[in-house]
């Protein structure tokens, strides 16, 4: 919606219905709340994202995330993938074969944590 689109920075930007990372939609972004933590991660009411791809945490630990950025250099990168690629190295995302997305944005080097998880990208690491 052009009457309500504005930049946020780093790339995102939303307008009254979507929240977007460079062309692609940041999946299930709450614009009224969407806010950038630290690249590539960023969260609203109800989800952390990597890039343009939400976390699979419960709500209590979505207030617990917190990004480590482990390799500072390299937490800055991001990388658009089709999603069908995507799909096929992380089959836990299958649900996102139904939105009508053609690619997603991450940030694979990115790291964050729970009390009880650790994250590189969007992949969960093995317990903390």
């Amino acid at each position: 919606d052009p009457n309500t689109f504005e930049i946020i920075e780093k790339g995102y930007s939303k307008d009254k219905n979507y929240v977007f990372l460079d062309s692609e939609i940041v999946i299930n972004a709450n614009p009224q709340t969407f806010q950038l933590l630290e690249f590539p991660y960023s969260k609203d009411d109800a989800h952390i994202f990597c890039g343009t791809v939400p976390l699979n945490l419960k709500n209590e630990e979505i207030e617990e995330f917190q990004v480590t950025n482990e390799d500072e250099l390299m937490s800055n990168v991001k990388s658009s993938t089709l999603l069908s690629s995507f799909i096929k190295r992380n089959p836990e995302y299958k649900w996102l074969d139904t939105l009508g997305i053609k690619g997603v944005i991450l940030g694979e080097f990115a790291t964050g944590e729970t009390n009880d998880k650790k994250f590189k990208g969007v992949k969960e690491l093995n317990n903390k």
